[in-house]
């Protein structure tokens, strides 16, 4: 398996049934309840994708996941750049593929730590801006993570309370082997696609 820093960024397209009554093309109806991913080269050429059904990324065997950290993020700039993909509003997800991106995070996560191998596997994380939970927990946390062919599923759990309103973003971060994609993030068994457009919020 090629190392995760050699490893090319990837788009994100649900599949989506057509409104109308009347029969779609065939290659509409082949396409409906896949996942398709395709490579930046080739994200306007049906030659490039790549598809993997929703039921084999439920049917993955779970990943061995090397938890990395748990810190606060300092700077919200890292928000701006490739490596972060909104789920909602005040949840997303990361990427971090290699050296260059860790030093990017580090210099957006206090305490974060030393670069990892990522020969180990690709650094996916989550980040929750919800604020501080009064109880001292943790706002999101990651269960498991489910990887077919490289594409994943991470299963993540939501601790209800009350928070303080401050801003204050945390960030999981987890390590794991046979990663390239997140395609689908499960969070209290609602289903999250990153890459899908976001409401504007006013």
């Amino acid at each position: 398996m090629l190392p995760s820093a050699a490893l090319p960024p990837r788009c994100l397209t649900v599949a989506r049934r057509p409104q109308r009554t009347a029969r779609p093309p065939l290659a509409i109806l082949c396409a409906i309840g896949l996942l398709a991913v395709m490579l930046p080269s080739a994200c306007s050429q049906p030659a490039g994708v790549r598809l993997v059904r929703l039921a084999e990324l439920e049917a993955a065997p779970t990943a061995q996941v090397h938890p990395l950290a748990r810190v606060l993020l300092s700077d919200a700039s890292v928000l701006a750049t490739p490596l972060y993909s909104p789920l909602c509003r005040r949840l997303g997800l990361l990427h971090v593929r290699n050296e260059r991106d860790w030093e990017v995070l580090s210099r957006c996560a206090t305490g974060l730590g030393a670069c990892p191998d990522f020969a180990r596997g690709l650094v996916v994380g989550l980040v929750t801006r919800v604020g501080q939970p009064l109880d001292g927990g943790w706002p999101v946390r990651i269960d498991a993570v489910q990887v077919f062919d490289g594409a994943a599923l991470v299963s993540a759990r939501f601790q209800s309370g009350t928070y303080l309103a401050d801003g204050t973003s945390y960030l999981e971060l987890v390590q794991v082997a046979g990663l390239q994609q997140v395609l689908v993030v499960e969070v209290n068994g609602v289903r999250l696609y990153p890459g899908e457009p976001q409401p504007s919020s006013r």
